[in-house]
């Protein structure tokens, strides 16, 4: 048991820094220019500053985890929530510090970003992390993290140096919401 929540948590790591080569597939959000937007799926709404664009990777098999992307640009400033689903049958390590700060790390070696802080946060009024990155060229990365189950939601705001500021994201950020199931 101890080696499958190890290897969960190694999987959650790379799944949720996109380290995974899976094959994605790629098709235009179906809503209109306005902010307010809801996934198809209906798990989450978001106040993307444009329509984003929507990729996913559907489970091929038992053990194979699925995930979903929705990635918004807007004068030079990238808007993102990642929502990444594990099979039922993989022990999903649970919500702790630990957990959060390896996904994170994991992001930023992915990114070739550094991490250069990590604290408690709320994401869609739930007890979550955030995790700050640069790059560098400059580039500032927001990132709050929570985990429900087998569902991680990553939900980001990104800027190069010189556009914008880590808190012009926030208002994106503060916006997300889990939809009761």
């Amino acid at each position: 048991m101890k080696r499958q929540w190890r290897l969960a948590l190694v999987a959650l790591a790379i799944s949720a820094s996109g380290a995974a080569i899976l094959a994605e597939t790629s098709a235009p959000a179906q809503v209109s220019a306005q902010s307010a937007f809801t996934s198809p799926e209906g798990d989450f709404t978001v106040s993307f500053p444009v329509s984003p664009e929507v990729s996913s990777h559907t489970p091929a098999g038992k053990f194979d985890s699925g995930f979903r992307t929705y990635v918004a640009e807007d004068h030079g400033a990238t808007f993102s929530v990642r929502v990444d689903q594990f099979p039922s049958g993989i022990p999903v390590p649970k919500p702790t510090q630990r957990s959060y700060e390896l996904t994170l790390r994991g992001h930023a070696v992915e990114h070739s970003s550094r991490l250069v802080s990590t604290g408690p946060a709320l994401l869609s009024g739930q007890a979550a992390m955030q995790g700050e990155f640069t790059t560098e060229s400059g580039a500032t990365e927001r990132m709050r993290i929570l985990t429900l189950g087998h569902l991680v939601y990553q939900v980001s705001y990104a800027h190069p140096d010189g556009v914008g500021a880590p808190g012009d994201g926030d208002a994106f950020l503060d916006s997300f919401r889990i939809m009761s199931r």
